[in-house]
């Protein structure tokens, strides 16, 4: 019977080690073994100059890699020549490996003895009285080494069965994070009850959970984003996987406690090895470095970026088959002691490794198969997504071109704004002399938000980590100019192209138009408000999904609203009356959204996450959409010369309560800006408040407005008001659209006293405002995007 290939890898992988360590034995002379033994402190380092030093004379060397005993990489250390020593040269630049106990009278360091360790091309030469006694490999001197401190202890305390309190933490990039408190307690059945005591997250739920002898499974809710545990408890540790939202799952464990509350500082702290592991990144033989600190800290979670790191490492360098084999099968059986989905991930991470390399692509495809094979009702879906990417790529790796390109194109239908897809399809396409189709998916590079950055992260990657930039041949950009010249086009109808195509892309999400309603069917009116800001790059999504509900649903159906906020910095789009009304929902951070004046929350992340946000806001508009209420608004607008005269009138009710107020809004129908964050076209951009952010309280039961809104005078007030948010910030906008001249006048009802809007309606304004061509023009490139944040 054919034997599982994880088994025979792992039965492998455990012979190569205990090969490895019986060699380390045998090639290292059993006198130095001893000397080793007697260090205190071992180094790896190189002399900062040619030294000759004598019996007791100290020398400056700068660390590469502490083998044992502290020392940080790029740092100096004194060095004592030992006292019964001869003299000794040492070459500057040259690395040795220096054995060290305590300096005379405790104070120093002093080398052991007057032999010397060269190292070239990680072998040591072992060097007695300048004769050579023997040379063999560095990482067999480690390997002695890293046997005799043994495993790093872990700091997380045990206990032997479940009963009683345990902080839930997680770790993901360096950092661990307590995130709640929990207490398992027997029922009279034996049951295991679980109490959630305290969590660190907003608005944290414990909505499920199943506590045995041995496994814990706990589902959270918190910030209105699903958080499941799955762990098991063995030799008096509890370790497993959070799994939080449909994207990601990270190593997590229990800690035994006894708080009655969670630690008054919550903020994240960095996990055990993580100086060792920054410290490997950054020496001179990465690959070395990261080896060492994963025997050291093989049980903590910090193998998990260490062997990330490393398949990087090992592809960059082009290491042999078997010698990347050997890193991943490491990977995935160290993954594993954290439970199916770690292992799964550890599988995952392997294949996108091998196919982001170029290279070993049969190897990726037998990874990315049994990535296939280990998948569960429970993994995180966007995991499927990215291994079925991950085979379409390898296939044409191996040669399989047309294989590959029916698979890539049949996850891209249901991955719209994957990047690394998108890259593959219109090389393939320029590769074959494609020019239109290769002219368009690079297009949709540049102008969907975040993801030439995206790309250019992994294809120039190798430039980037040098400070260097990117070559013309691979940034999408530039080859959309190089395409748009070779098909001989006007070069002055690119940006237009480039705009149609934005607005195209983004009205993929919508997939198709939703029917009307029918008689009968419902009337109710939805308003989307999106609280947004031009430089918040978390804003993406959100903008992108409710661009595309304009695509899905008419306006007799749904309005979009956009509030634009000085969020994380000026924006120009913003105006003290959409800040206000940010205000009157306690507003935070961008970007806030609420629908029909109700919170939806957990709307951040950058475009690949707004094809799962749109289906999000569609599930909480489409039962509002089947409601029928004897409530109504009627509005009429009309342009007279650079004024618009408004009318607004609620229906309905013989009188409408006081808690009850008309809010009226004009918004510009589309403004074309490309933002610091990326969104190319801005729709339904608030611009004026008509009657107050406050709104229009009832006169005698009644709610109605007759005004007219002076767009000549507004205009003004906004360009002053933005050349003050320019003298306060130090900051010039690159540009400053301010049209005004194509406007929607929308209105709603909203009851003061529990948040809701009743009903909506919007009607556009009759004619065009009459206003001359100024504003707008832009000043210069956007520069890079910068960080989203909060509320200033």
């Amino acid at each position: 019977m054919e034997r599982p290939l994880g088994l025979v890898a792992a039965l492998l992988l455990a012979v190569l080690s205990i090969a490895a360590a019986a060699r380390a034995d045998e090639v290292v002379p059993p006198l130095l073994q001893e000397q080793l033994s007697k260090a205190e402190r071992i180094l790896l380092a190189a002399p900062q100059e040619d030294v000759e030093v004598g019996p007791g004379k100290g020398f400056l060397v700068e660390i590469e890699a502490a083998l044992r005993g502290s020392g940080n990489q790029g740092s100096r250390a004194r060095i004592l020549h030992s006292a019964e020593g001869k003299k000794t040269r040492y070459a500057s630049g040259q690395k040795y490996v220096f054995l060290l106990v305590k300096g005379p009278g405790g104070r120093g360091w002093s080398s052991l003895g007057n032999d010397v360790l060269a190292v070239e091309k990680d072998r040591v030469t072992w060097l007695a009285a300048g004769e050579k006694q023997a040379e063999f490999p560095l990482l067999s001197l480690e390997e002695l080494i890293e046997r005799s401190l043994g495993t790093a202890a872990s700091e997380i305390p045990r206990r032997e069965s479940l009963p009683g309190r345990w902080l839930v933490c997680w770790s993901e990039r360096g950092t661990d994070t307590v995130a709640w408190l929990v207490e398992f307690e027997p029922d009279a059945s034996g049951k295991m009850a679980v109490k959630l005591i305290e969590g660190a997250l907003e608005s944290t739920l414990l909505r499920d959970s199943e506590v045995s002898n041995e496994t814990v499974n706990l589902d959270f809710t918190a910030n209105g984003m699903d958080f499941v545990f799955r762990g098991r408890l063995n030799d008096g540790r509890v370790r497993g996987a959070v799994i939080a939202g449909e994207q990601t799952a990270i190593p997590a464990w229990l800690v035994p406690t006894e708080l009655r509350s969670l630690p008054k500082s919550k903020e994240p702290r960095p996990s055990t090895g993580h100086a060792e592991y920054l410290d490997a990144l950054s020496a001179a033989a990465p690959l070395s470095g990261l080896q060492r600190l994963i025997r050291r800290f093989k049980d903590e979670p910090i193998v998990f970026d260490a062997y990330l790191a490393e398949l990087s490492f090992a592809a960059a360098e082009n290491v042999p088959d078997a010698q990347f084999r050997e890193i991943a099968e490491g990977y995935i059986t160290a993954a594993e002691t954290w439970g199916p989905q770690l292992k799964l991930k550890a599988e995952v991470d392997v294949a996108l490794a091998l196919a982001r390399a170029g290279k070993y692509s049969e190897m990726g495809l037998e990874y990315a198969q049994r990535a296939e094979r280990s998948f569960t009702p429970e993994s995180p879906p966007l995991w499927g997504k990215v291994v079925r990417r991950i085979t379409g790529q390898l296939l044409i790796g191996a040669g399989r071109d047309e294989e590959g390109l029916e698979h890539l194109r049949k996850v891209r239908a249901e991955s719209a704004f994957d990047p690394e897809i998108t890259w593959i399809l219109a090389q393939q396409a320029l590769k074959h002399e494609r020019q239109e189709e290769a002219l368009e998916m690079m297009g949709e590079l540049v102008v969907l938000p975040g993801l030439e950055a995206a790309i250019l992260s992994v294809v120039g990657r190798e430039y980037i980590s040098r400070g260097e930039k990117p070559p013309a041949q691979i940034v999408p950009s530039r080859l959309v100019e190089k395409i748009w010249k070779v098909l001989k086009r006007p070069e002055g109808e690119l940006i237009a192209y480039l705009d149609e195509l934005y607005e195209r892309k983004v009205a993929v999400l919508a997939e198709s138009r939703r029917p009307p309603r029918g008689a009968g069917e419902g009337n109710r009116v939805v308003l989307c408000e999106l609280f947004t800001g031009a430089q918040c790059p978390p804003c993406v999504a959100a903008d992108v999904a409710t661009t595309a509900l304009e695509s899905r649903y008419s306006r007799t159906e749904v309005i979009v609203l956009r509030y634009h906020q000085h969020i994380p910095g000026p924006d120009p789009l913003a105006n003290p009356e959409t800040q206000r009304r940010f205000d009157l929902y306690h507003g935070e951070g961008t970007p806030s959204l609420f629908i029909n004046g109700r919170p939806l929350v957990g709307i951040g992340g950058l475009l690949p996450v707004a094809q799962d946000l749109y289906g999000r806001i569609c599930a909480e508009i489409d039962p509002y959409l089947t409601e029928q209420i004897g409530i109504s608004i009627e509005l009429a607008a009309k342009a007279r010369g650079d004024a618009v005269e408004l009318r607004a009138e609620a229906g309905g009710l013989p009188s409408f309560p006081e808690a009850v107020r008309l809010r009226l809004a004009l918004a510009e129908e589309k403004v074309a800006m490309p933002a610091r964050n990326g969104i190319r076209m801005h729709h339904m951009i608030v611009r004026t408040l008509p009657g107050g952010p406050d709104g229009i309280a009832p006169r005698d039961g009644k709610l109605s407005f007759d005004g007219l809104a002076e767009i000549g005078k507004l205009r003004e007030r906004i360009e002053a008001y933005l050349e003050d948010v320019e003298k306060e910030s130090e900051e010039k906008f690159d540009r400053k659209p301010i049209d005004l001249r194509k406007l929607v006048l929308v209105g709603w009802l909203q009851n003061e006293e529990t948040g809701e809007i009743i009903q909506s309606a919007s009607v556009p304004v009759d004619g065009l405002v009459e206003l001359d061509e100024r504003a707008g023009r832009p000043r210069a490139s956007p520069p890079a995007n910068k960080p989203g944040g909060k509320k200033k």
